[in-house]
C-alpha cells in the first residue's frame, strides 16, 4: 500500500545519530524508541529534504557519489521484535516508480509528487535473518528520488538512508557496535545488484576470510552474537559493485547504559572515506555530549580533534571519544566517522536511544 505526506516543516523531530563523511555527504539515523508513527514521518520527510539539499552541493567533486537517483538496490538488516518496515521516496518532480523483489508481497508502483513524500509499507518478513538469501529489494524510478528505509518496532527503532546504484563500491570497511545484549548481534549485510558477484569476508572479530558468490538480488548476512564481538574494521572486497551495511538488532550505548535501540546504517565505499570533518550535538542531550568513532583503513593514521593530537590508529582500528559541542577532526589519511547517541539514562535524555 501507498500512502503520501504533506511536510509541514516541523523542525521538532531530529534524528538522533548522524554519520558524517567529509565534503558535506551524511547519512542520518532516526533512532527514538518513544516517537509516535506521525513524528517518523515528519523525520523522514526533513532529512530528505536535508540530504537533497547537501549532497546536489557534494556532486561538484563527486558527481555518483550521492543519495539521488533512478535505480536502488537495497536490503533490511533485521531489527529485535520488528513490526513495520517502510520505504520513503522523496522526488523535486513528479515521477513514478517500482519495486520489485524476489520475496513474496514486496512488489508494488508507486507515484511521487514534489514536496509530499511517498511512504510504501513492505512485508517484515524480507529481512535478513541468515548466510545468502533472496531478500534484495530493487527501486527503479523514472526522474531522480532520495530513498528512506525504517525498520520500526515499539521500543527499537532506527532508520538508514539509500544510496543510488551508481554509488556503490567494491571495498568497504564495517562501522557498528559491538554486541551488548544476548538478543542483538554485531552484524554486517550485503546485497548484489549483479549476477556472479564474488564477495571476500575479512571478520575483523574473528581473523578469518570467507568468500560467498551472490547473484543479483540475492543478500548476505553475517552476526556477531557473543558478547562484547564486534564487526567494526571488518572488510568486504567485491568483483562487482554491492550495497553494504554495519547493524546490530539492538545494543545498549555505551554498555550498561539503558535503553537499548536498533542501530543500521549503510556503509560508505572506501573511496568516499575523508580526512576533514565537522560534529554536530545532538539536539537535547546533556553535557556529556554523543559518543564518536573514528575508523582507519591504514596504518599509521593519525587523529587530530580541534588541531590538538588525539590518537594513532592503524587499519581496521578506531578512536572511541566522547565530544560534546561543535568540534572538527583532522587525519592525516581518509577515516570514516560515526557518531552515535547514547542512551537515556546516559544522556540525560528522555526522547531517544542509540
Amino acid at each position: 500500500m501507498t500512502q503520501h505526506y504533506q511536510p509541514d516543516n516541523n523542525l521538532a523531530s531530529i534524528p538522533d545519530a548522524v554519520i558524517w563523511q567529509s565534503c558535506g555527504s551524511f547519512s542520518p539515523k532516526v533512532t527514538s524508541s518513544s516517537q509516535k508513527a506521525s513524528s517518523l514521518f515528519r523525520r523522514a520527510i526533513i532529512m530528505l529534504s536535508l540530504m537533497v539539499m547537501i549532497l546536489k552541493s557534494h556532486e561538484i567533486t563527486a558527481q555518483n557519489n550521492t543519495n539521488v537517483g533512478t535505480d536502488f538496490w537495497i536490503a533490511i538488516p533485521p531489527n529485535s521484535g520488528a513490526s513495520s518496515l517502510k520505504i520513503f521516496v522523496s522526488s523535486s518532480a513528479n515521477t513514478t516508480g517500482q519495486v520489485t523483489s524476489s520475496f513474496p508481497g514486496v512488489n508494488q508502483s508507486f507515484n511521487v509528487f514534489p514536496g509530499i513524500l511517498t511512504e510504501m509499507a513492505i512485508p517484515v518478513g524480507v529481512q535478513m535473518t541468515s548466510g545468502v538469501e533472496n531478500k534484495g529489494i530493487h527501486i527503479t524510478t523514472v526522474q531522480p528520488v532520495s530513498i528512506y528505509c525504517l525498520n520500526f518496532a515499539g521500543g527499537t527503532t532506527d532508520a538508514y538512508a539509500a544510496f543510488q546504484t551508481e554509488s556503490l563500491g567494491t571495498s568497504y570497511r564495517i562501522l557498528t557496535y559491538k554486541t551488548t545484549l544476548s538478543n542483538g548481534g554485531s552484524a554486517l549485510s550485503i546485497v548484489a545488484p549483479y549476477n556472479g558477484t564474488v564477495v571476500t569476508l575479512f571478520n575483523h572479530q574473528t581473523g578469518s576470510t570467507s568468500t560467498v558468490t551472490l547473484n543479483q538480488g540475492q543478500t548476505y548476512y553475517l552476526e556477531e552474537s557473543a558478547i562484547g564481538n564486534d564487526l567494526t574494521g571488518s572488510t568486504v572486497e567485491s568483483t562487482q559493485p554491492v550495497a553494504v551495511y554495519g547493524s546490530v538488532k539492538i545494543v545498549n550505548i555505551p554498555q550498561g547504559c539503558l535503553y537499548g535501540d536498533h542501530i543500521v546504517e549503510q556503509m560508505m565505499p572506501l573511496s568516499s572515506w575523508g580526512r576533514n570533518f565537522i560534529t554536530v550535538p545532538l539536539e537535547g542531550r546533556d553535557a556529556s555530549g554523543d559518543i564518536f568513532r573514528i575508523m582507519a583503513d591504514q596504518n599509521a593514521t593519525t587523529v587530530s580533534i580541534n588541531g590538538t593530537p588525539a590518537a594513532t590508529i592503524n587499519a581496521g582500528d578506531f578512536h572511541e571519544v566522547s565530544l560534546a559541542g561543535l568540534n572538527s577532526i583532522t587525519t592525516n589519511k581518509p577515516v570514516l566517522v560515526a557518531q552515535y547517541a547514547k542512551g537515556t539514562s546516559c544522556s540525560g535524555n528522555l526522547t531517544g536511544d542509540p
